[in-house]
Parts: C-alpha cells; structure tokens; sequence
C-alpha cells in the first residue's frame, strides 16, 4: 500500500479493509493507519457478465464503454489515474525516489489492467 496526498492505493494484487468499519476498495480517501492490505486470491479471476467487468470473485467491477480490450483497459486505468495523474507522474519521474515509485506503481496498475482487459476481451 502507498499513500499520495489523502488517498491510499492498494498494490496490485491487493485490496484495502478498513481495520474497524466494513469498507473495501483499491483506492481509498483516508488515514493509511485505519487500513490494511488484503492479498487477493494468486490466480486472476475476471468474470463478463451484461457489459460488466468483475474482477476477483465479484468484488470489483468495472463499466467499460463496450467489450474491447481498449475499452477495457482504458477505464481500468481510469479508475485509479486521470489522464493529468498520469501525465504528471510520467513528467515527475526522474525528479526523486518517491517520483520513481509512483511511477512504477502506475506501471503495475497499467500491466494489471491489460491482463484483465484480455481476460474479459476473450469472454
């Protein structure tokens, strides 16, 4: 898990629980101390189903604009970066560590969301 401002990511492959309320998700608003990562199942579970993507056993689930690998792919990313986000950590990523590793988390998500946007495409 990674913080940025007030929102804490969870790391591909993981989900965010809230220690106390029942509140889950990948991104959350929040103080990092009230959550904790949750490994998700190794083996990639994708699921179509009326023009919905769901993701690890029905947890997540996104609305691409059709059932194309692009679509697919492209609201995945967008649920977690705007394209500024994106444009701002790929102009910033040589000017610090930190700058680096936001980098390569938004890679991490970028190769998540063409693994998952293959799955469905296949569907």
């Amino acid at each position: 898990m990674f913080t940025k401002g007030n929102k804490i990511y969870a790391d591909v492959g993981y989900f965010l629980k809230h220690k106390e309320a029942n509140i889950i998700g990948l991104t959350i608003i929040g103080d990092a101390d009230d959550y904790e990562e949750i490994r998700i199942l190794d083996d990639l579970d994708v699921q179509v189903e009326d023009n919905k993507v769901y993701i690890y056993g029905r947890k997540f689930m996104v609305l691409p604009d059709s059932i194309t690998y692009g679509d697919i792919k492209k609201r995945i990313i967008k649920s977690r970066y705007t394209e500024d986000d994106q444009l701002a950590i790929i102009l910033n990523k040589d000017n610090s560590e930190e700058d680096a590793m936001y980098f390569q988390k938004m890679q991490e998500w970028r190769e998540f969301a063409a693994e998952v946007a293959r799955m469905a495409s296949k569907q």
